[in-house]
């Protein structure tokens, strides 16, 4: 079964796309984080290869999807909450033998499953939301501190990417990657990077799913899980 992972408040139009491929599970919270990033997964979980590693205080309805589905996950040591660095534990970028994290934030069960893979520190904690990693040469993101250390970057103006709440959200927010396919929520012809972006992913051998017609929208990523 192919399940994706979402925030509730992904646009109506979008979700539809994904119901059409994809059972969909709407994620949302209440009070454990600020309201803006509620509903995103980035900030509760992480996937390792088919694995989720969730939050200790995930909400008791996902907790029951989880076992329910038969979905393969671990939980972490450490709460979510609504102060930094409680809403960055689980807010890793990792792919292809690498993971970008600050160091010292990583909730320590989720440190245990990334054993031996590359860490790459950055001094923003919240990488998933900042970067999406298509392979170890090619990765975007919207970490100019990241983008320095490494040669392998698109640096992505975070500029008009919704997130409400916020001035902008990020790209790494925008996306999820399944099958050599990354799915946007949005359309890159609203951002003013939006060839670069596209020959950049293109290049790295994926394909563009673009979800609706409308700006990139930040909904705290896209988990996608075969089971």
């Amino acid at each position: 079964m192919k399940w994706c992972i979402i925030d509730a408040r992904m646009p109506g139009a979008a979700k539809e796309v994904l119901r059409s491929e994809f059972n969909v599970l709407d994620f949302r919270s209440k009070d454990l984080v600020y309201e803006p990033i509620s509903g995103h997964p980035d900030v509760f979980m992480h996937q390792v290869n088919d694995k989720l590693i969730v939050s200790t205080n995930l909400p008791k309805k996902y907790f029951n999807w989880l076992k329910d589905n038969n979905i393969n996950y671990r939980v972490g040591r450490n709460k979510v909450g609504k102060k930094y660095p409680e809403t960055a534990y689980y807010n890793v970028a990792s792919g292809d033998g690498i993971f970008i994290h600050k160091e010292g934030i990583t909730d320590p069960n989720l440190m245990q499953e990334l054993e031996g893979l590359q860490f790459i520190h950055t001094n923003q904690a919240y990488s998933r939301c900042n970067t999406l990693i298509l392979d170890s040469e090619h990765i975007i993101t919207s970490d100019a501190g990241l983008h320095k250390t490494l040669d392998n970057t698109l640096l992505v103006n975070p500029q008009g990417i919704l997130l409400p709440g916020f001035i902008n959200g990020f790209f790494g927010g925008c996306c999820g990657i399944y099958q050599k396919q990354v799915y946007l929520i949005g359309s890159l012809k609203h951002h003013k990077q939006g060839v670069e972006i596209k020959n950049f992913i293109e290049k790295a051998g994926f394909t563009i799913v673009e979800l609706y017609d409308g700006p990139l929208f930040d909904g705290g990523g896209i988990f996608f899980i075969d089971n």
